[in-house]
Parts: structure tokens; C-alpha cells; sequence
């Protein structure tokens, strides 16, 4: 092939010692981009990727066609120990594999030879975000300066990508200075799915309603003040709403950039503190404490002072190249761009907006309206409001002449007003008394195509004439608007539904409904960039919905995507070493298709550590990389659980994208496999085979005495990376690896049913890759695969009611309730419960929620077996289950409220016996081996102190029998017991063997 010398060179220079520096990293700083993704096509130097690593907060992921060469380039990135940060994926040059506008920063070190293996370079504009920069070394052709902008430096030509007339920004809580929340995005289009997503997956915050206090975004980055930041997970529940922080991320892959503490103090529950942030694409200015001061948007980092003794319900709106600041005391203002003060008014300020050239705000408890000259201060009118009565009332917004005030008179019936001034004199110009749906907030008012609009009914619209208020057009919503607790938004195409996420046509009402998301409550949701970014979420009401920190994107193509799937190993058709189980291995994920997590095998109680072995030998990337790594759902364990099998413990690495396989007896290496992304359970054992699946969209199958590949097969419809917590993911990852029962191979990719295209589900025979069948799930979200003797079925709440037949994949009509994950025996009704995801970890750090935010619960299980983690007993007489113990949902916050846990156990729904589990101890790993159950978690989690605590109890009567202290904190469902041994994972990436000498 005219490819194969170029792909033998990079292989070649893998196996090579690196060199100092290298060509990449000479970009990098070509570039000035120092933070974000860095895409790296064709490079198999491994010295240079690691040097784009050493000192940067880079997200480095390279492309190499060849599976030698990328397999040599691994290895040595994962002998400096860097690998995750930089991550090494086989994959072909076109098409390229990342969503549009991902990438902000590519590199090609050899342009004539990546284009000769068919490098577009229409491709790397694709895939680059606007204002990214592309450095290739090498000509480029006239033909592409139309698409970027070229500059040509020490050989390297740099293509910087303009930004789109279409995209808009948001650069104030409310949309802009104006608060008319309506945006001029016009590249906005239905949404389809992801973009990327960020953790935290659930809300930080314990009181209800919190964690999200505004939403900006400006340039290239989308600014948020939040509560769910990585250090507020390790804060007791007591002092977590304490702390706010004010964030920046990538706008278009998600990458933390920085993050800072608000030092000021919160009035009610938060929601106050992004009224007086305000972004631009090159300044950002933001009440950090007591000061409103000037920040570097790329850094952080503290620019000037502009305002000193700033109030804590101070506002903030930039117009007409003037920062305007509200407060109790008056109004101020100063040059946007020198800081110096231009004018101050006297009066007292509650509410601000700004526009053509005219400052309106409202003063104490909205007893009038007042108009003031932006550029001087000086007053122009002032309108009484005193014979106003209602609640809520709230200066909404100024636009095309006018002034909005509205109010709510009934909540339980929508019954709202709204009172429109003159913006030149201040004559009320009309008013409205009018009713809406129950609960609707009487800030759903726009001001959109020339007219002033407000909700009638349930469904309907009405566009009024914004002078005299007459009806000018009535637009009936198809299906109904459900908006939300939270500031309703629209751009100048579409009316915003947030409950899911629906997009209104203003001409017809035509409706392009979005089930995968949804708003999180009183901050809502933006537009910005040709996206649509939400936050983290505690409500149930969207069961589709993702969770966390999130962009969503008009819908792609999401067909199946040409060319073969399979890919065949050296080890394929060479026959694996067939082996029967003896009955006393834990071959799978919580030992058995069922997801039991016991063995009838015993494990004696007067045990020893025999070994303990660090399995994980990667750093992990510098502040705020890592932080994404911790937010992750997975819960940040360096390790997974353990299988054991033929003499072998198998775990995996999920940041590392690593399946390791260890001696049993000794804990010696045996052998160790990379694949494209994350691995999130161990693999699965099966007649010699190893079987796993990858966040990349692949499902793999190894050899297990040898770790040499059999054959791999695409699960994911199409080739398509984004960023998901902090590294490169598929928009169709392999949730919660294989599951293997009678010779078949089940496994499943993708996030929502709603998003993407949805989940899909495969059938596969083990030794060869066959596909038997391949279906679109119904399941709300992927999750774990059990089954339960006759069906497989989704372990998460959201989809535990669906049965799916395993030989054809069709799901199965007969009655299952979708209340229930599985049933073991006919007793055990959940494996984990809730609306939670088997594979969300963050019960782990959240739990209190489910007694802080009143119905939005994170609160686990069903029935008589309430709990956070269960396992059941092989003959189905006895559940056993770890549960936090029940706190009033106001006590959440007394700091003299202890927080502590019970072991129980269950036989025919009633409970048989319960032991006290003392806070701030935790249960988060359980594993029953004959008669006895073993317990283990960290000392205390929320404080990130060191070690945790191993306990064996008796199943029949919950007597403690033996404790023993481990020395880091034991990973999520860390334990397995096999050949009278007991095996932990720890969450700092070791491995222990406790059993009898």
C-alpha cells in the first residue's frame, strides 16, 4: 500500500529514545495555546507527545492509523507514566474521528505524509474550534485560506479558524445588558445530542434548589458560578454551600480551564451571585469578594480593580463601553476598558437593565422605575409602581423602545401581569392582567421578531404589539411548553422548552422535542456558540435526561457508519485454553450475570495479607485536569473491581484505559492491554477469553493467559470523540463492559435513548466476533447489564424495567414494572435503585441529597430493600444491603447533625437483622462468600482522610467477626472472593490478596 513505508517510519520512531523537546511541543508554543484539546495526527514520537504533556493542562489525544506503531507509542507514554493525560487511539486519518469544532489545537508534524495517508485538510478545520489554531509542519494550498486564516512561522503554517457570524454569546445572566433572554444565535438548531460533558454528574449543594448560581459565555469559554467544583466534595454537608466558585471551561470540548472561590456571602441560595458577573471575549469582570475586579478570562487571574465594597445583591451590566453596578446605596460606573470612574447616581437600586443608551432600574421593594443617560448618569424620568400589587414583581427587561415589569398575582393558577413603559419618557404605555398554565413564572415574557409575547393556557402563545398591546398574533404550541423553575429563554428562531429540552418554532408552534436533558432548577439553561449548555440537574421528571455539567448540539448523523466493524487479532482463530469454572472463581463483575456479588465458595475469617501490589503506575495529570477526573461519575478510583479466574486477577484501569492481569498466588504482572478509552467494570472471563469494553465505542477480545488480542469489534454506529470528564470519549461509549452467559456475549453502547441516536445493543459469540443480533435499546440511560435467569436487563433505576430477550434482542412485553432493576429469587426488587445509574458513583460523596432536596432524591432502592449497595445470597433467602441512615432533610444543615450508615439484612421482605454502621465510616464495597459478608470503605470520604476499614460479619446474625484497617480507601464495589481468598481494590490503584498462608 502507498501507505505502509510512512506508518513503518512512525513505528520506527516510536521504539526510538525521545529526544529533548520535539516538533509538538515547538508548536504548542508557536501556538500560545496552553489549556484545552490537543489533537495530534500521525506523531508516534513518543518523546514529543509527552513533551506537549510536561507543565500543561493539554488534553492530548493522537491519531496513528497503525496498530504496531500505536501500540509502541502506548507503551512508551505509559513508561513515563503520563497516559490518560496523553492517550494513543488506532483510528484512520479520514474521516477524522471528533464532533465539529472540538479540538483547540491540532497538530501535524509531517504534513506531506498524513496528507498521503489521506488527511483532509477540510477535515482539521472540521474538527477545530473557532478561534483554534492548527499548526502543520509543511505548505499548505491556497484553497484553504478562504476556511482560515494562515500564517506561516519557523515552517510551521498556523490555520486559525474564524468564528462564525452565526454563533451569538450570552454574556449576562440575563442573556445581556438589555435582560431580554432572547438570543441572536442563529447556528443553534434542534438539539440532537452531546457536544461534551463535564461533572459533577448530580447537584454539590444540600439545601434545595442550589448549586448553580449563573451561566455565561463569552470567545471561547463558557463561565459558570456553581457550587459543584471538585474541592466541595470533600467539605462534610454542613459547610458545602459555604464555599461558591466562580469557573471557566472550554466552550466547545469542556475542559476546566480555571476555577476561584467567590469569597462573598450568599444572601438566599446562591442564585444572587451571578448577577454581578459580566463576560466579554477578552475581559471578564466579577464581584469576587468585596471588590468587583477585572479578569484575565483564559486564567483567572486578577487584572484590576474597578469597584471597591461591593454589597452582596449588587448587579452588574456592561453597555455602551461602561460598567454599570447597582446596589442599595446607588449606582456607579467606570470605563469598561480603564476602570475609571465615570459617574454615580444616588438613589437606591434593586433591579438593573441597560440599553439604547439608557440605564433602567428599579428602587427599594420596585417602588418605582427610573430612567437614567448611560453615558452621564443623569436622570431622565421616573415612574411610580406602588399601585402595582403581586408577588414576584421584577423588572424584566428593556427592548425596541420599551420596558418590561411583570408580576404574579396566583402561582397555583398563572395568574401574571405585565406593564410596559415608554424607554424615552416613562409613560406606561399599557398593562395586562393575563393567566397561564399553573406554575408558570411571570418572567416567561420575550420580547422576539418586533413583538412582546407571553404564555396563554398550557399551549399557547400570544405576540402583542409592544406600543399599545393589542394581539397581533396566537400561536398554539404543539404538544404544550413546560418550562421550569428558572429564567424561560429563546433565540430570535425558536422558544426554549427546558422540561425537556423543546425547541417552538415563533411562526407555527411547531415543536422538535429533546428528551436527553433538561434545565437544573432557578439557573436554567444558555445559548451560546451554536450550543445549548445546561448544569447539573437532582430532578427525576426527564428520566432520559444525562446529568452534569453539559453541551448539547443540533443533531448529526448518527447512521452506521461504512466499512467493517470487526477487526481480527494476532490471536484470532488460535484456540484459547478452554476451561471450566470450578464454582469457586469470581469470573465477572459482581461474580455472576446476575450481579449477585456472592459466591457459595466460604472465605475463612482468620485471614492475612498474603500481597498487596500498586497496579496503577500513572500520574495523574496537573489541577484542574485531574479535578475533571475526580468529578467523573465513576468516582475517581484508580482501579476498578477485581475478577479472578484460572489463577488470575484481572482489574482494570479506567483513566488509563488499561484491562491488567495479575498472578493470583503472588501478584506478579502477568501481562497488560490499552485500549481507546476508559474502561468503567473489569473485564469478563469466559472459556480462556477476556472480554471488555472501552469508552471508546469498542468491545475487546483478549486472549486471557496472554493478553493478546483476538478480535475487536466497533459496538459504537460511527468514529465519534468528544470530551467527557476530562478525556476523549465516544458520543457512543461501551457502558458497564460484557456479559457473557450461555456462549452468547451481550453488551451495550451509548448514553441515552434520547440522545445520539440512542443505545445499542449487541449480541456477540465470543470466539469470533459474530454479530447474532444488533438493536436499538429502549432503556432511558445505559447502564449495567444483569440478568435475571430468563431476560437481561438494565440495572439503573431510570431503565429497570426493561427485559430484553436474549436471543433476539427484542424487549419483552410481559407486565416487568419499571419501579423495579431485577428480581434475584423473586425477593431482591434493585441492585442499586434510584434514579441512579449502577455506574454512578456519586451516592458515594452525595448521598445526604436524598434528604436535602426534598422529592429530587438521590435516595437508593425499592420496597422493603431500601439501601445504597446490596448483594444478594446464592440461594435467594437473604438480601444484604448498606443504607445511610434517614436525616430530615432541614437537619442536613446543622453542623452538630452526624451522618452515619446501617448494614441490614432482609429474608421474605422483612428485615432480619441490622448493625449500626458509625459515620463518618462508610460501607461502599460488599462481597458474601458462604456464610460470611465482607464490608469495606474509606474512614471517612468527605474529608479525604487515608485509609478505611475491612470488616467480616456473619450473614446470619451481623455479629463483626474480624476487622482489618486498609491503608488507602477501598474502591466502589472493590471486593471479590475467590478460592477461599478475598481480594480488595483501593482507590489510590493498589491491589490486595488477604487469605490463608
Amino acid at each position: 500500500m502507498r501507505t505502509t513505508w510512512i506508518w513503518a517510519l512512525f513505528a520506527a520512531l516510536a521504539g526510538t529514545a525521545a529526544r529533548a523537546g520535539g516538533a509538538a511541543p515547538e508548536a504548542v508554543r508557536l501556538s500560545g495555546v496552553d489549556a484545552g484539546l490537543c489533537v495530534v495526527l500521525g506523531c508516534a514520537d513518543a518523546g514529543s507527545l509527552a513533551g506537549l504533556a510536561e507543565g500543561r493542562s493539554l488534553l492530548i489525544h493522537c491519531i496513528i492509523p497503525d496498530r504496531a506503531a500505536a501500540a509502541a507509542a502506548r507503551r512508551s507514554i505509559e513508561a513515563r507514566g503520563l497516559y490518560g493525560q496523553v492517550a494513543i487511539d488506532q483510528a484512520g486519518l479520514d474521516p477524522l474521528p471528533y464532533a465539529d469544532d472540538a479540538a483547540t489545537l491540532v497538530i501535524v508534524d509531517d504534513l506531506p505524509k498524513a496528507l498521503a495517508a489521506g488527511l483532509s485538510l477540510r477535515e482539521v478545520i472540521r474538527i477545530l474550534c473557532p478561534g483554534g489554531v492548527a499548526c502543520l509542519k509543511g505548505d499548505v494550498p491556497a484553497s484553504v485560506e478562504p476556511l482560515a486564516r494562515v500564517e506561516r512561522k519557523k515552517g510551521w503554517c498556523l490555520l486559525r479558524k474564524p468564528r462564525p457570524v452565526a454563533m451569538d454569546e450570552w454574556t449576562h445572566r440575563a442573556y445581556d445588558a438589555s435582560g431580554n433572554c432572547v438570543s441572536r444565535d442563529a447556528a443553534l438548531r434542534p438539539l440532537g445530542g452531546l457536544r461534551w460533558i463535564a461533572g459533577p454528574a448530580w447537584p454539590m449543594g444540600t439545601g434545595y434548589q442550589v448549586s448553580n448560581g449563573g451561566l455565561l459565555s463569552a470567545g471561547t469559554r463558557v463561565f459558570s458560578v456553581t457550587l459543584n467544583e471538585v474541592s466541595n466534595a470533600a467539605r462534610v454537608p454542613q459547610t458545602r454551600n459555604q464555599t461558591w466558585f466562580l469557573t471557566a471551561r472550554d466552550a466547545f470540548n469542556g475542559l476546566l480551564l480555571w476555577s476561584r472561590p467567590i469569597e462573598r456571602r450568599m444572601l438566599h441560595d446562591g442564585q444572587e451571585l451571578g448577577n454581578a458577573v459580566v463576560a466579554t471575549a477578552d475581559r471578564l469582570y466579577a464581584a469576587i469578594g468585596t471588590e468587583l475586579v477585572e479578569l484575565d478570562p483564559a486564567t483567572g487571574r486578577t487584572l484590576a480593580t474597578v469597584f471597591r465594597d461591593v454589597p452582596a445583591d449588587a448587579r452588574l451590566a456592561h453597555a455602551g463601553g461602561l460598567l454599570v453596578l447597582a446596589e442599595a446605596k446607588g449606582l456607579r460606573a467606570a470605563d469598561a476598558i480603564t476602570g475609571q470612574p465615570r459617574w454615580k447616581h444616588p438613589s437606591n437600586a434593586q433591579e438593573l437593565v441597560a440599553d439604547g443608551g439608557r440605564v433602567f432600574f428599579t428602587t427599594n421593594r420596585q417602588a418605582a422605575l427610573v430612567c437614567l443617560d448611560l453615558a452621564s448618569g443623569t436622570q431622565q424620568w421616573r415612574a411610580d409602581l406602588s399601585a402595582i400589587s403581586g408577588k414576584k414583581r421584577e423588572l424584566l427587561f428593556a427592548k425596541g423602545g420599551i420596558v418590561v415589569f411583570v408580576w404574579e398575582r396566583d402561582w397555583q393558577v398563572g395568574d401574571n401581569g405585565i406593564a410596559v413603559f415608554a424607554a424615552d419618557d416613562g409613560r406606561r404605555l399599557w398593562s395586562l392582567d393575563y393567566k397561564s398554565s399553573r406554575a408558570t413564572w411571570p418572567d416567561t415574557v420575550w420580547f422576539a421578531d418586533g413583538l412582546v409575547w407571553h404564555r396563554t393556557g398550557a399551549t399557547g402563545l400570544a405576540g402583542l404589539d409592544p406600543l399599545a398591546g393589542q394581539a397581533k398574533k396566537q400561536v398554539s404550541l404543539v404538544g404544550g411548553y413546560c418550562g421550569g423553575c428558572m429564567r424561560n429563554i429563546a433565540t430570535e428562531q425558536y422558544l426554549i422548552g427546558t422540561r425537556p429540552l423543546s425547541f417552538f418554532n415563533w411562526s407555527d408552534g411547531a415543536a422538535h422535542t429533546f428528551r436527553g436533558g433538561r434545565h437544573p432548577c432557578r439557573a436554567g439553561v444558555i445559548v451560546a456558540n451554536g450550543l445549548l449548555y445546561t448544569q447539573p440537574h437532582g430532578c427525576k421528571c426527564v428520566k432520559e435526561a444525562l446529568r452534569g455539567f453539559i453541551a448539547f448540539a443540533p443533531g448529526g448523523d448518527t447512521s452506521p457508519q461504512a466499512g467493517e466493524r470487526l477487526e481480527r487479532g494476532p490471536a484470532f482463530g488460535l484456540r484459547a485454553e478452554a476451561r471450566t469454572t470450578n464454582g469457586s472463581e469470581w469470573p465477572t463483575f459482581r461474580h455472576d450475570p446476575m450481579r449477585s456479588g456472592a459466591t457459595p465458595v466460604a472465605v475463612p475469617v482468620e485471614l492475612s495479607k498474603l500481597w498487596e501490589v500498586q497496579v496503577d503506575d500513572q500520574r495523574l495529570p496537573p489541577a484542574p485536569l485531574a479535578d475533571e477526573w475526580r468529578a467523573n461519575p465513576l468516582g475517581g478510583d484508580r482501579l476498578t473491581a477485581p475478577v479472578v479466574a484460572g489463577g488470575t486477577v484481572f482489574v482494570a484501569l479506567p483513566d488509563a484505559h488499561r484491562v491488567v492481569a495479575l498472578d493470583a498466588a503472588t501478584g506478579a504482572r502477568r501481562w497488560s492491554y490499552t485500549a481507546g478509552g476508559r474502561v468503567d467494570v473489569p473485564p469478563t472471563i469466559d472459556q480462556g477469553l477476556c472480554l471488555f469494553g472501552s469508552h471508546d465505542g469498542w468491545v475487546h477480545c483478549l486472549r486471557a493467559a496472554d493478553g493478546q488480542l483476538v478480535w475487536r469489534y466497533r459496538a459504537a454506529p460511527r468514529e465519534r470523540r468528544i470530551v467527557a470528564f476530562g478525556q476523549v470519549e465516544s458520543l457512543w461509549p461501551m457502558t458497564g463492559g460484557v456479559l457473557v452467559e450461555n456462549g452468547m456475549a451481550y453488551c451495550v453502547a451509548g448514553r441515552s435513548v434520547a440522545a445520539d441516536g440512542g443505545i445499542h445493543g449487541l449480541a456477540l459469540r465470543p470466539q469470533t466476533g459474530e454479530v447474532l443480533w444488533s438493536k436499538p435499546l429502549p432503556a432511558a440511560l445505559s447502564d449495567l447489564l444483569v440478568s435475571d435467569g430468563d431476560a437481561l436487563r438494565m440495572a439503573g433505576g431510570a431503565s429497570g424495567g426493561l427485559r430484553i430477550s436474549p436471543k433476539t434482542g427484542e424487549p419483552l412485553r410481559d407486565g416487568a414494572s419499571p419501579g423495579f432493576n431485577w428480581e434475584f429469587a423473586g425477593k431482591l426488587k434493585t441492585l442499586w435503585g434510584g434514579s441512579n445509574p449502577v455506574l454512578d458513583r456519586t451516592w458515594r460523596v452525595l448521598s445526604v441529597n436524598d434528604t436535602a432536596s426534598h422529592w429530587m432524591r438521590i435516595r437508593q432502592g425499592y420496597g422493603p430493600h431500601f439501601s445504597h449497595l446490596l448483594v444478594a445470597a446464592p440461594d435467594g433467602k437473604r438480601v444484604f444491603g448498606f443504607r445511610f441512615r434517614y436525616v430530615h432533610w432541614s437537619k442536613v444543615n446543622d453542623p452538630t447533625t452526624e451522618f452515619g450508615g446501617e448494614l441490614v439484612a432482609w429474608e421474605g421482605g422483612k428485615e432480619a437483622w441490622r448493625v449500626e454502621v458509625p459515620g463518618p465510616f462508610q460501607v461502599e464495597a460488599l462481597a458474601l462468600a458462604g456464610g460470611v459478608l465482607f464490608a469495606a470503605g474509606p474512614n471517612d470520604r468527605l474529608r479525604r482522610e487515608p485509609g478505611g476499614k475491612l470488616w467480616a460479619l456473619s450473614a446470619k446474625d451481623g455479629t463483626r467477626l474480624r476487622e482489618w484497617p486498609p491503608a488507602a480507601p477501598p474502591a466502589a464495589d472493590g471486593l471479590a472472593a475467590a478460592e477461599g481468598r478475598l481480594y480488595l481494590a483501593t482507590h489510590d490503584g493498589k491491589l490486595a490478596c488477604f487469605g490463608q498462608p
